[in-house]
């Protein structure tokens, strides 16, 4: 069980270049996004865990990680154009972006000396940088997520690995609804993640006559409803496809 308290604020990005990518994370503060909030006084579930431990750690994106949020350096209300076969145009436009370090309480696998039914929660926070976009193809928005994701039994908390993250929330009936569309687990950690069977990564692919590099997509045997969208560190969403089947690609000239 795990519980993440987000919150945001809207931060003015600071581009640098790192090698062929223009990093604009690499000088973002990641400010606490809750700074009422913290592991002494987070209002712990009894049902599951006996004790709270503050592993007072901050499970960091390193350097060519945040290298895999492009849009990051896209100004807010920055339109990006994608093409059909037939050369028509649709775009999403950027709307907020926003880049902070929030708190997670996780089980640490411990069992409590007095109640075997109940385990020791671990406290620590992490850095999540976010990019917003609208889709007037979908009359939709879409959250990309870059952030570290951790094993269910938090034993290393230095160990981590990133993940892109594309997800749409959605009010059906005043229940909101998150799908994802892209869960891309990066590098290395393709091996080393046990649930890394929703990753497909591609070190070259071509897409409607333009050749991409180290893209990921995603698949999901167990529900199908979701775009499909390829991504790389490059442009970011490079490709999706829509409703009818048809795809779309990054329009870069």
């Amino acid at each position: 069980v795990t519980f993440v308290v987000l919150s945001g604020c809207l931060k003015d990005s600071n581009k640098t270049k790192n090698g062929d990518l223009e990093n604009c994370l690499e000088n973002e503060a990641f400010e606490i996004a809750n700074k009422h909030l913290n592991c002494s006084n987070f209002s712990l579930n009894t049902t599951y865990f006996c004790d709270i431990i503050d592993l007072d750690t901050v499970l960091k994106l390193t350097t060519s990680e945040k290298e895999w949020l492009p849009n990051y350096c896209s100004d807010l209300g920055e339109d990006i154009y994608y093409l059909d076969e037939n050369g028509n145009e649709t775009k999403f436009v950027v709307l907020d972006k926003s880049a902070n370090k929030f708190l997670s309480v996780q089980n640490s696998g411990e069992i409590c000396t007095n109640d075997s039914t109940k385990n020791i929660a671990n406290c620590f926070s992490f850095e999540m940088a976010k990019v917003t976009v609208y889709s007037d193809l979908f009359d939709m928005k879409f959250n990309i997520e870059l952030k570290p994701i951790f094993w269910n039994k938090f034993s290393s908390p230095e160990k981590n690995i990133a993940s892109i993250y594309i997800n749409t929330l959605e009010n059906i009936d005043s229940i909101y609804n998150r799908k994802v569309h892209l869960h891309a687990i990066l590098g290395n950690g393709v091996e080393e993640y046990p649930n890394s069977m929703i990753n497909i990564h591609f070190d070259e692919i071509d897409i409607l006559g333009k050749t991409f590099y180290d893209v990921y997509t995603y698949e999901n045997a167990f529900n199908n409803d979701y775009i499909k969208m390829y991504y790389n560190s490059k442009y970011g969403i490079v490709s999706f496809i829509d409703d009818s089947g048809k795809q779309w690609r990054i329009k870069t000239e």
